[in-house]
């Protein structure tokens, strides 16, 4: 029963990562349409993509507050709501602008989901399974792609893109009010509950969620004056010399998972492939591969992170990345421009490997980590720092992506391979490793 409701309440919250999975997808379908509607520049097409990611970093920087003061459940329904309506308004937009409005809004609400959802998770489940857990969200976060994917396929198939851009759009609505629903039969987050001084509630969901061991080791380490309610202790800044070093792994790894060029590829999967020589509807057909490729990828890393920990997984996959990453700059360079049917194939094959390692390894690895390393009563402005530095290096990985590939499709890749080989060296000198330890334990280090 216990595991039950651990499962099934981390299950409904990373559906939140489900719908940001679809909501930073689906535009991959639109883009064309959108560009010869509205007649977009280069520019104007990146900014059309990345303004729901400026939207995140917002979302993500202001998401904490609320959660922290109205508890996490309420939060997670708010937002299933607010998914739902930008969904409806992105996809009757009448005009450019008001597209942008309310694809930003809709940023907004994914920005707040991806702190809000991971913190919540990390907060009712085991240490020895929360990796699992909370990379949960993660996974979701890939079906979400994938669905988009295979959504816009069919849409594509049945209509013209002219018409058939708003009903891709306006599908994220049905998940969206699935999790609303759903929110309504979780518990609150009893770690939460015990930072607002309500101890007797706090203490009988720990009771469903955990067995006695685990229960007991909770409860012993909530006990200690550190992790005294908040409403018991003096509050002190969340920037202070004890955070310095969570608050930059948190961007460190933010930094890496995007300037891997995730982005750019989820984006603009259809339209790079197209320019890798790939044509017409077999670049949305491969783009539903690479979809596939990143959720088989993201399961194995679920299984990984609890048994071969955070570091071993972002070490290898960033080491894979870096290779991937130089091979396709060099074939774009090799080639001469001279791009066919076989260099795509070639480009979609190297761009898999690459899926599959992100997606084993940072991809699985990036929000459970940054739910880990903060401190109790830091942790939800912790995952607002993480999620804010991953959604700016997200808006700026997707919103440059056109102009640095439109001027340069060879120094493009080669920039995203640079900062894997960082990502490399920081996993193997700075990153620690936090595979099975309780939160309160990792906080204190």
């Amino acid at each position: 029963m216990k595991k039950n409701l651990v499962i099934f309440s981390a299950a409904v919250a990373s559906l939140g990562g489900l719908l940001f999975g679809f909501d930073t997808s689906v535009i991959s379908g639109t883009t064309g349409a959108l560009q010869d509607m509205w007649q977009l520049s280069p520019g104007e097409l990146g900014f059309t993509v990345s303004c729901a990611t400026i939207g995140t970093i917002f979302g993500a920087l202001f998401g904490g507050a609320p959660a922290n003061r109205f508890g996490r459940k309420p939060m997670l329904m708010v937002l299933g709501f607010l998914y739902t309506v930008t969904a409806i308004f992105v996809a009757i937009a009448s005009s450019w602008w008001v597209f942008i409005v309310f694809r930003t809004l809709g940023g907004v609400t994914v920005g707040a989901s991806s702190v809000v959802a991971p913190l919540y998770t990390a907060e009712i489940s085991p240490a020895k399974r929360r990796g699992k857990l909370v990379a949960t969200f993660q996974l979701n976060v890939v079906i979400g792609i994938v669905l988009a994917y295979l959504s816009n396929f069919v849409i594509v198939r049945m209509m013209p893109i002219e018409q058939g851009w708003r009903w891709m759009l306006a599908m994220q609505a049905v998940p969206a009010i699935i999790f609303w629903i759903l929110v309504h039969f979780i518990p609150e987050s009893p770690r939460w509950l015990y930072s607002r001084g309500r101890t007797a509630e706090a203490t009988a969901v720990m009771e469903d969620l955990f067995d006695k061991e685990e229960l007991s080791a909770v409860l012993s380490s909530l006990a200690e004056p550190a992790h005294e309610p908040e409403n018991k202790k003096p509050s002190l800044p969340f920037l202070n010399r004890h955070n310095a070093r969570p608050i930059l792994m948190a961007f460190l790894i933010a930094f890496f998972s995007q300037f891997a060029g995730t982005n750019a590829v989820l984006y603009y999967a259809p339209s790079l492939l197209s320019q890798a020589g790939i044509p017409g509807d077999a670049a949305f057909a491969a783009s539903i591969l690479v979809g596939l490729t990143n959720l088989v990828f993201t399961l194995l890393g679920r299984s990984l992170i609890d048994r071969v920990g955070r570091r071993p997984l972002v070490m290898i996959g960033a080491g894979v990345d870096f290779l991937a990453l130089i091979a396709i700059a060099g074939i774009f360079h090799f080639s001469g421009g001279e791009l066919n049917s076989t260099t795509g194939i070639i480009v979609l094959a190297l761009i898999m490997v690459f899926i599959a390692a992100l997606a084993a390894g940072i991809g699985s690895v990036l929000w459970v980590f940054i739910s880990e390393i903060f401190r109790p009563e830091y942790r939800a402005q912790g995952q607002a720092v993480g999620s804010a530095s991953h959604w700016i290096c997200a808006a700026i990985v997707s919103g440059t992506f056109p102009v640095l590939f439109t001027h340069s499709m060879v120094g493009t890749f080669a920039l995203y391979a640079a900062c894997m080989l960082g990502a490399v060296a920081w996993s193997v000198f700075q990153m620690p490793e936090t595979k099975g330890r309780r939160l309160e334990e990792i906080g204190e280090e």
